[in-house]
């Protein structure tokens, strides 16, 4: 039932795809202030605490998980990866991939950090768009997400995540 579903959400990607590629393509990137962020950077850990619906702790780290995030003249990438993707081929949910990629513009207000997502591999998250606080402590990055519900996710909670740049 998961991989139908899924495969009808992967079809579905290219019309989303198509509208959200055209928005960006119309100069809708602001890249002020954003050299406080260019670089590359590697993935350190990624904690989550939710309140609601029950609340739950849990953590990636490497070297289990490992990823890249860049960012670049208004523009990012970020791909985290699972070291162990047994149920990769047989996916009961999507975490089961073992993998996540998002990529688009990101704009810099004060010490907060607006991410939009016009590329994801989840299609429920196309075209979403994620404010994070930050902090730059020598040559680590911290990101610190807010969740707030909404139809798709019902989580409320924090998403802290550490990065260090790549020299």
């Amino acid at each position: 039932m998961f991989r139908i579903a899924l495969s009808m959400l992967i079809v579905a990607l290219p019309p989303t795809y198509l509208a959200y590629n055209q928005n960006i393509s119309k100069g809708s990137v602001s890249s002020t202030s954003s050299i406080r962020l260019d670089g590359v950077y590697e993935f350190v850990s990624e904690s989550t605490v939710l309140t609601k619906p029950k609340k739950i702790y849990y953590q990636r780290k490497f070297p289990q998980w490992s990823g890249v995030w860049a960012f670049q003249n208004g523009y990012y990438t970020r791909v985290l990866m699972n070291e162990r993707r047994e149920s990769f081929y047989h996916p009961k949910k999507i975490d089961d991939l073992g993998f996540e990629s998002f990529a688009g513009p990101y704009e810099i207000e004060g010490e907060r950090v607006w991410l939009r997502q016009p590329y994801a591999l989840n299609p429920f998250n196309v075209g979403r768009s994620v404010l994070m606080s930050y902090r730059i402590n020598k040559d680590t990055l911290t990101l610190i997400e807010n969740l707030h519900p909404y139809l798709e996710d019902l989580r409320e909670g924090t998403i802290t995540t550490v990065l260090r740049r790549v020299k």
